[in-house]
């Protein structure tokens, strides 16, 4: 009976689909995302499934079992856990189009400690002026270089009434710089201590797009998507399954409130990773907007996930000084925009106070994050959708143009982040 189940689920003799990454470093052993045909139905998907069910119920091997389902937009898969015998059997079935290997995903950032104070304004003339704040913010602000200490935006587009959601190691939302804007939304992190940033990594960035003193948007609301663990640590699936829930979070607030507006930062990354891409594209498809860090291991940023997504905007680091994070920071053609990476200060875990420098590529894409929030803010009480190609467009259109130096790379464009008192 059980070879006949088999034949069953082949039903044809077909080029087996294809199966990606398993000889990649970041492979975890015996985990696998299956990807669908997209044209699968829901009677084919769901028959599909109780086969291969089947196959695992009647393996005797303990371990092997279907972990997640997962269904964004038209991308329709699930994730594995199975030793190679059962994967090369999936392989056979015409519904699959791809199989690759679940990959171990990693933080981008390296940090030191410091303490520091800011502290918010007067108003001048039509804006905001925050004094003495951070290079990073003050950098974002002007077209030539001049850190004089001043980070200007106006109530009108202070991301207010925009969230972004941060996945990541999670966000501690009673740190003074969040104000209550911060709450958690889901945990994927199978860890003692559910909803909890143990790493700090995720509430660094968060305080970047939207903290007090160091973020570019100082109203946003900001959810916390745990992807990591302690370790800075991830899994793709994970990611996968993180999109799927924010798509859905996304559509359900929308449709209790058709102005509600999102972005996700993802400031993390793997091999490059065609089930994530499409992922992100899925989502995408469906007007969700996504940042991405190109990823600190001084490399063609097009060979790592997400960073090599089309439908996310992909961001590279530099320094105060105008120059190309050389020592760390992805490039090439891949990268959409680039933003302060380096010695940038912003919320941490060690107290509801405390503060920490950290430098990456994880610590620029939320400058984009947070003045794409600003965008959006600006349009708070819009209806309207804005897609993540308009978005694109206007963040990369607004930029300022061959400012940076010695980017390794020719093909790299050289367009740093900018947006005054908008």
């Amino acid at each position: 009976m059980k070879a006949v189940f088999i034949l069953t689920l082949v039903g044809c003799v077909c080029a087996k689909a294809p199966l990606y990454n398993t000889d990649d470093d970041t492979a975890i052993a015996d985990e696998y995302i299956v990807v669908l045909r997209n044209n699968i139905t829901d009677d084919g998907r769901a028959a599909h499934m109780d086969k291969v069910k089947h196959i695992f119920k009647t393996s005797d091997l303990a371990k092997s079992r279907v972990k997640h389902e997962f269904l964004i937009g038209d991308l329709v898969g699930y994730t594995i856990t199975a030793p190679r015998g059962i994967v090369e059997r999936l392989r056979e079935s015409p519904d699959v189009d791809y199989i690759e290997a679940n990959q171990v995903v990693k933080g981008h950032s390296g940090h030191e400690s410091t303490e520091n104070t800011l502290e918010l304004n007067e108003t001048e003339e039509k804006c905001h002026v925050q004094r003495m704040a951070g290079w990073n913010l003050v950098r974002t602000n002007q077209r030539m270089l001049n850190i004089d200490g001043r980070f200007s935006y106006k109530a009108s587009s202070d991301g207010t009434g925009v969230t972004v959601y941060v996945m990541d190691s999670g966000i501690n939302t009673q740190h003074t710089e969040f104000e209550g804007r911060a709450s958690w939304g889901v945990d994927f992190v199978d860890d003692p201590s559910p909803f909890t940033d143990r790493n700090g990594h995720g509430t660094h960035v968060a305080g970047i797009i939207g903290g007090k003193t160091f973020g570019v948007a100082k109203k946003v609301k900001l959810v916390a998507v745990r992807t990591m663990n302690q370790n800075s640590s991830g899994k793709t699936d994970n990611l996968i399954l993180a999109i799927e829930w924010i798509t859905k979070d996304v559509k359900k607030h929308k449709e209790k409130k058709p102005t509600y507006k999102a972005i996700t930062n993802m400031s993390l990354g793997t091999s490059r990773s065609a089930a994530l891409n499409a992922a992100i594209a899925a989502a995408a498809n469906e007007s969700m907007i996504f940042v991405v860090s190109a990823g600190n291991d001084q490399t063609d940023a097009c060979s790592a996930s997400p960073a090599s997504a089309e439908a996310a905007i992909t961001v590279a680091a530099t320094n105060a000084v105008d120059k190309f994070s050389t020592t760390f920071s992805n490039y090439g053609t891949c990268v959409d925009i680039l933003a302060p990476g380096e010695d940038i200060q912003s919320a941490w875990i060690n107290s509801n106070y405390s503060v920490m420098s950290m430098t990456g590529t994880s610590q620029a894409a939320p400058h984009v994050a947070g003045v794409i929030a600003r965008y959006l803010s600006y349009f708070r009480d819009s209806t309207g959708i804005i897609s993540p190609e308009t978005v694109r467009n206007w963040v990369v259109g607004l930029s300022s143009k061959d400012m940076v130096q010695e980017i390794p790379d020719e093909d790299t464009p050289n367009n740093l982040l900018f947006l005054d008192c908008y």
